[in-house]
């Protein structure tokens, strides 16, 4: 009866081709899903990376067009402050030339005057 036992226990033990097949289809199939999983994972991973870095560069771009916009305001405000102080200085100059001009029609009629006094 001993023999039997172990011949039973020995049989039990003893995979079978198909067995070792099955398992090896299985080994396999696991494997498979464990590199398709990491190879889910890392276009997950690279497409936040990619979204990351289209962002980021979304950013500088948003950030250099600012600051452009910015500068083009503040070069026009500058342009207008200088159009306004030329206007300013045309302005005076005529004044100042109008000015002379009345000083020199009054010289001349006083010294007109002069000259029929005489």
């Amino acid at each position: 009866h001993r023999g039997e036992a172990e011949t039973g226990e020995a049989e039990a033990e003893t995979e079978t081709p198909q067995d070792v097949e099955d398992e090896d289809e299985r080994h396999h199939a696991r494997k498979h899903e464990r590199r398709h999983g990491r190879e889910r994972e890392q276009e997950k991973t690279h497409a936040s990376e990619q979204e990351r870095k289209s962002l980021r560069e979304h950013e500088i771009a948003c950030t250099r067009k600012h600051a452009q916009e910015r500068e083009q305001g503040e070069i026009a405000a500058r342009e207008r402050e200088q159009e306004v102080e030329r206007q300013g200085e045309r302005e005076r100059d005529r004044k100042a030339a109008a000015d002379k001009e009345r000083e020199n029609k009054k010289e001349r009629e006083s010294e007109r005057q002069r000259v029929w006094v005489q």
